[in-house]
């Protein structure tokens, strides 16, 4: 019998967290602990948890960041494997089910499991955008996550327990956690396996706002990195990362032609290059007028 952990870090999400709990609650699949890591919320997320008795609740003092929080369930976990859920989205109900069939059929192969998800741009969920578009087949995660359009989504990660007490986020990081974690993890030698059925909604209405800051953090990150990634992944970081956030926060000029020059490297297609802009540039906001109409 398979037992987990499931991990919702939540800072003032009252408004979503009793969705994500109760989408733990109404499981099939029963053998499981949640916990609940607030990270020191100001509203009432407090009291919506406090209505799930059957909840391990622990509130940090102080606000640190969601990388402090998982480390937090993290410790207090006590089962054989770790589910994480972003207290915004949403298990189908059957998650936990499958996944615990897929690690009994691959006991020997012991490692992070992670699964698909539902990218969703309304919260009604009705949606057919399935992500990661490609199986990951073996090679290094960075390759994978920046050059072969890959996902690893907190939400879809399952890991066992005694792997993530010892390899935990690093809790320096404001930005770019889930990336850093498996990239660590691969680099530690852990092996990952890609179960492909997407189990997740992965909520996408919040509108994330860009700003120079958030690049900056972006660009600090990827730097020690730099010696250890190969330079189409680098360049796969940039263009999904920091130049597609630039063209989402209104600069045009610079990410277009940073693009070109990565174009002309070899490193991204011209028609991929096209559709880099056309979606970060006139697609997304164009969405977002919609979903605003739709409200």
């Amino acid at each position: 019998m398979v037992t987990f952990s499931v991990i919702i870090p939540t800072y003032n999400r009252e408004a979503v967290i009793a969705r994500a709990i109760e989408s733990v609650l109404k499981q099939t699949y029963k053998f499981y602990e949640v916990i609940v890591v607030d990270d020191a919320s100001t509203d009432s997320t407090n009291e919506i948890v406090s209505k799930y008795p059957e909840v391990k609740y622990i509130k940090h003092s102080i606000n640190m960041n969601g990388a402090c929080a998982r480390n937090t369930g993290i410790e207090a976990a006590s089962n054989d494997y770790i589910a994480f859920l972003d207290s915004d989205d949403v298990w189908l109900i059957n998650k936990l089910e499958l996944v615990s069939q897929f690690i009994i059929k691959n006991k020997k192969l012991e490692g992070v499991y992670f699964h698909n998800l539902y990218f969703c741009l309304d919260q009604m969920y009705l949606t057919s955008d399935i992500r990661p578009k490609h199986r990951y087949m073996g090679t290094p995660i960075y390759q994978y996550l920046f050059c072969e359009s890959g996902l690893i989504q907190t939400s879809c990660i399952v890991i066992n327990t005694n792997i993530a007490k010892y390899h935990k986020f690093n809790p320096n990081l404001r930005k770019h956690q889930d990336y850093d974690f498996c990239i660590n993890l691969w680099m530690n030698k852990i092996n990952f396996f890609h179960f492909e059925v997407p189990l997740v909604f992965w909520d996408q209405t919040s509108e994330n706002r860009i700003s120079l800051s958030s690049i900056h953090r972006s660009e600090e990150w990827i730097n020690p990195y730099k010696k250890i990634f190969d330079q189409k992944s680098i360049d796969g970081f940039n263009c999904e990362v920091i130049y597609g956030s630039q063209l989402r926060s209104g600069v045009f000029l610079e990410p277009v032609s940073n693009l070109i020059k990565i174009a002309f490297r070899g490193n991204i297609k011209i028609l991929a290059m096209i559709k880099l802009i056309t979606e970060y540039k006139f697609l997304r906001p164009i969405k977002i007028i919609f979903r605003k109409i739709k409200k």
